[in-house]
């Protein structure tokens, strides 16, 4: 049984910290993880072992299905395609739209039987690579590559389940060495790296549960001054959260199934047992974009809280997305996000001492998630609320006020704001005891002294940050 921890994020350092990136991993690590757990806020929970809901199910394989389907329906009627469509056709005697009706056959059967979607699968790519050779729209041509490749990694899972052997994992080998993440400690520690800039590029922390695979927080400092950008790929993993030797940065997939089967040839671990393949391992450390398929990939720390750039694109990581209700996430959870940086950019007139100046050099966040008692396909946890917490400081003055919200992972979600921190502190402590089935003896402390005139609870002394692994942290004295 491991124990988890939500850090204070401290306030009273951040007026040393400047620019929107930090230098080095120690920077990062003093500031977002200094050593002090919030109060009160003690999450048990166990730490994953490789199961079979780490490969893909039926029901998975089925919605992959499904989508293809939706993707080869929307270019055969799409009206701008058509023309080059019938052309290539004719050329070569293909029949196109007897795909459809092949691949509908196809998912109809997986409940019972694979062999026909993968033979629907089969024709899929074979004429459609028979298209891409004859037709001159290059929109149309990418479309069709696309449906090639998506054709081929529905076919791989497939492939996957099948050869499912008995034994998971070779019992000669250094379980250590080869299986993803073997007995590490939960939560992760992830300073987020991204960027190509000369230097190390940490843009904002996350603490990672590797039980739910979903992020618990992220925290960073939002851009009010940059033009930002809501728009992007969740499309990036952490390879270190596989193998802790591996890279730190940030990679897409394919780059992180390269490191994989490189670390697999260098420590001698056969992949013909499943457990040692990469994109069993790459799954088994955290969520994946096969876990998504019901909900929204919700974001901890927005794009949209970053100007276009690096910032804004470290943010399309699956270590900062929980799944989010569609609903709740485009409409109630968006307008709360998009008004948060819009009053705190906008001059308002009024005295500097008015609780309702909200005119930042800096404004600090840290949004988060209540664990809940759902799971998608049994392997990662869906949240039963969203939350952030936000502390306003001045170059001059120090912090001089603080917010937050919360609101329900549901399609009826309300955001529920708050004055001030303290008062989300004290929802987020019923919240927690409610869902989890916990009592918490002491307050939530998010962060530390953000509005000075309150009197906190004292802070257990810091823990050097140079003790501290960002992904087998050593474990902090508990509160009495």
């Amino acid at each position: 049984m491991a124990r988890l921890f939500l850090l204070v994020l401290s306030v009273s350092v951040i007026s040393a910290v400047r620019g929107e990136v930090f230098e080095n991993f120690n920077q990062c690590n003093r500031f977002f993880f200094n050593g002090r757990p919030v109060l009160g806020l003690d999450i048990a929970m166990n730490t994953p072992k490789p199961h079979d809901g780490v490969t893909i199910s039926k029901e998975e394989l089925r919605e992959e299905s499904v989508k293809l389907y939706q993707e080869i329906y929307n270019i055969l009627h799409n009206n701008n395609y058509k023309t080059d469509l019938l052309k290539a056709c004719s050329q070569d005697n293909i029949n196109v739209y007897t795909l459809l009706e092949h691949v509908k056959c196809g998912i109809d059967q997986v409940p019972v039987e694979l062999n026909y979607i993968q033979s629907a699968l089969d024709m899929v790519i074979q004429q459609c690579q028979d298209l891409s050779n004859l037709v001159t729209n290059d929109k149309l041509k990418a479309k069709l590559e696309t449906i090639i490749q998506t054709s081929k990694e529905v076919k791989e899972k497939i492939q996957d389940f099948r050869n499912k052997p008995d034994s998971l994992k070779d019992p000669q080998e250094d379980l250590n060495i080869c299986l993803s993440a073997y007995e590490a400690a939960s939560p992760a520690y992830i300073c987020q790296k991204y960027g190509d800039k000369p230097g190390d590029n940490y843009q904002f922390a996350t603490l990672y549960d590797r039980g739910r695979r979903i992020p618990l927080y992220s925290a960073y400092k939002m851009d009010l001054t940059g033009n930002t950008k809501r728009t992007g790929v969740i499309k990036y993993y952490e390879p270190q959260l596989v193998h802790a030797g591996l890279d730190s940065e940030q990679k897409d997939v394919k780059k992180v199934k390269e490191s994989l089967k490189k670390y697999n040839g260098d420590k001698n671990c056969n992949a013909k047992y499943l457990a040692y393949r990469e994109r069993y391992k790459l799954r088994w450390s955290q969520a994946t974009v096969d876990d998504f398929t019901s909900f929204d990939q919700g974001h901890l720390n927005p794009a949209g809280h970053h100007a276009e750039g690096d910032g804004s694109e470290a943010t399309m990581t699956f270590t900062n997305v929980a799944p989010q209700s569609k609903k709740m996430n485009n409409e109630a959870w968006s307008k709360y996000e998009i008004n948060l940086r819009k009053n705190y950019r906008d001059e308002l007139a009024g005295d500097l001492n008015s609780v309702t100046f909200k005119n930042c050099d800096h404004l600090y966040v840290v949004t988060g998630v209540v664990p809940g008692n759902t799971w998608q396909f049994g392997r990662v946890n869906v949240p039963s609320y969203y939350w952030s917490a936000h502390c306003c400081t001045r170059m001059d003055e120090g912090p001089i006020q603080s917010g937050g919200a919360v609101c329900p992972n549901r399609d009826d979600g309300e955001v529920e704001e708050f004055d001030s921190v303290d008062e989300l502190e004290v929802k987020l402590k019923t919240l927690i005891e409610k869902e989890l089935h916990l009592k918490l003896n002491n307050p939530i402390n998010i962060f530390d002294k953000c509005v000075p005139q309150l009197t906190r609870s004292k802070s257990l002394p810091s823990i050097p940050s140079d003790s501290i692994d960002p992904l087998k942290p050593k474990r902090p004295k508990e509160y009495k």
